[in-house]
């Protein structure tokens, strides 16, 4: 694996944050497989990302169970097929008890979905349910990769999760990821991702968050305003609620009298509209 661009990076980092967090004794989540993958990285690149920005602390914690609650709400609700987009080396696969009937798709660039495979065929681990790993671009053609060359069907129901990426990738990037994401729903499939606003983006590149801002390439002011004209009905969490509901402090970063106007969004959407219908924008 490549570990020098942004992408792998930035999942390797993750993956290490996500090991100290299992660590502790009042973790919110337990991912064995984390050790794994940062022993078969570079000790180099051991850093968490609290560590090189500390603004950061307890964020990635809190955003992994967040999101995998709201996984686990939607695949008990009935949901048969989940995509991962940018899925990194978290294998919620494997980590969460989601229902054994349930199909797990997970889409990253092909020399992290390599490593990631080549880990896991090292350990035997067994994933909990049917899970197809797809290497491919999300700035190119991969809804066509993903129709083609596996087993994923259009004609029910998904849950959609874009965690970790969209500030990575351009606005046009973003508007057509999402009308790929629609045309490929069914009206009833959910969406759930994270983004973060032009606020925050001053906020953290002009202070201790540097390191990891300076790489964004977009943010949004209006999430509901944004997802609704791709053909979304959005809702924001409350992330004060969030943490206080798993007994953690708020993060710094998430705090808004230490960041003022910054946000970053933890959005959860439900397609609108019949099938064949577009996105308006």
């Amino acid at each position: 694996m490549t570990w020098n661009t942004q992408s792998s990076f930035t999942a390797f980092t993750v993956a290490v944050e996500r090991q100290l967090e299992s660590q502790r004794s009042d973790r919110l989540f337990r991912d064995d497989l984390a050790e794994a993958f940062v022993a078969a990285g570079p000790s180099h690149l051991s850093a968490s990302i609290s560590e090189h920005a500390p603004v950061m602390s307890g964020y990635l914690a809190l955003r992994t169970r967040h999101f995998d609650d709201w996984l686990l709400e939607r695949t008990n609700s009935g949901i048969p097929q989940v995509v991962i987009l940018a899925a990194g080396l978290d294998a919620r696969a494997y980590r969460l008890p989601l229902p054994a009937d349930t199909r797990v798709f997970e889409i990253d660039l092909p020399e992290v979905v390599a490593f990631k495979e080549n880990v896991l065929a090292q350990l035997g681990t067994e994933p909990t349910c049917a899970v197809t790993m797809v290497g491919a671009d999300l700035r190119e053609d991969w809804p066509n990769t993903l129709v083609n060359s596996t087993s994923f069907d259009r004609t029910v129901a998904t849950a959609w999760l874009v965690e970790g990426v969209l500030p990575y990738l351009s606005d046009a990037d973003n508007d057509r990821l999402l009308d790929d994401v629609f045309r490929l729903s069914t009206p009833h499939s959910h969406l759930a991702a994270e983004h973060v606003n032009s606020a925050i983006t001053r906020f953290a590149k002009e202070g201790p968050g540097r390191v990891v801002a300076s790489h964004w390439k977009s943010a949004v002011d209006d999430p509901v305003g944004w997802l609704g004209r791709h053909g979304w009905l959005a809702t924001v969490a409350d992330q004060a609620t969030v943490a206080r509901e798993v007994d953690r402090s708020l993060p710094a970063v998430l705090d808004q009298a230490k960041t003022g106007n910054a946000r970053l969004w933890w959005i959860s959407c439900e397609r609108g509209g019949e099938v064949g219908s577009r996105p308006t924008r």
